[in-house]
């Protein structure tokens, strides 16, 4: 199972680390080996650094764009982390290569909601993957481009799958709950979204955004036991 429902995604120094620390998420993230120009990509050596210094309780994710297990198997070593965030075009027997080279990994892969390839794609992996995150892609990034998506087709993707659905892809403090309430997700994802106009992570923006997350998921769960 998915090991969190928050995840605050690109942190890019050690004042980003603070910032979101404080904010307590389920889960950080860190770019790392990426194929395309992005502002939060950071050394491996950086994230092995900042781990030692997270609290316990909060789990952090390697984001790639590797495509291939060696490649992936390579930075988690060097990373240190147990839970892998598969963005680039890993095929599905490097990701089933990938499972089976390291079993206690979680594995997630993600998706672009606004390609019509991606319900293609998906059924391919949902089967070696712990969990499917749905992003926005736009012209040179694969993530983190702060656009949203019909939020219309990732409910009804998530409909059909049987792994967690992680929603990502322009979320912010005032939209995450509409998103929740619309699609459903398991978790959720963001970046940009909790930014200030320097890039770095805003502390008010961040606490606001997990609050409003987490009422919403505990909101959804109330009334869904109210419903039986």
């Amino acid at each position: 199972m998915l090991p969190y429902q928050v995840k605050i995604c690109g942190i890019r120094s050690a004042q980003d680390l603070k910032v979101v620390s404080e904010a307590k998420p389920d889960a950080v993230g860190f770019i790392v080996g990426a194929r395309h120009y992005t502002p939060d990509e950071v050394s491996p050596n950086f994230v092995r650094f900042a781990i030692e210094l997270l609290p316990e309780e909060i789990i952090p994710v390697m984001v790639t764009h590797v495509t291939t297990a060696k490649e992936a198997l390579d930075l988690l070593d060097q990373t240190g982390c147990k839970v892998v965030q598969l963005h680039g075009d890993i095929p599905p027997e490097e990701v089933y290569f990938l499972m089976k080279k390291a079993p206690e990994l979680t594995i997630i892969k993600a998706f672009h909601a606004n390609r019509a390839e991606s319900l293609v794609l998906i059924p391919l992996y949902t089967g070696l993957v712990d969990a499917i995150i749905l992003d926005t892609a736009s012209v040179g990034r694969v993530g983190g481009t702060g656009k949203t998506h019909d939020w219309k087709v990732s409910a009804r993707i998530s409909q059909g799958l049987t792994v967690p659905l992680i929603l990502a892809g322009g979320l912010n403090p005032d939209n995450v709950s509409l998103a929740i309430e619309q699609v459903a997700p398991y978790a959720v994802d963001v970046n940009t979204g909790v930014e200030d106009e320097e890039g770095n992570k805003d502390i008010k923006k961040v606490r606001t955004f997990i609050k409003k997350a987490k009422q919403t998921f505990e909101k959804i769960q109330i009334e869904s036991r109210l419903a039986l």
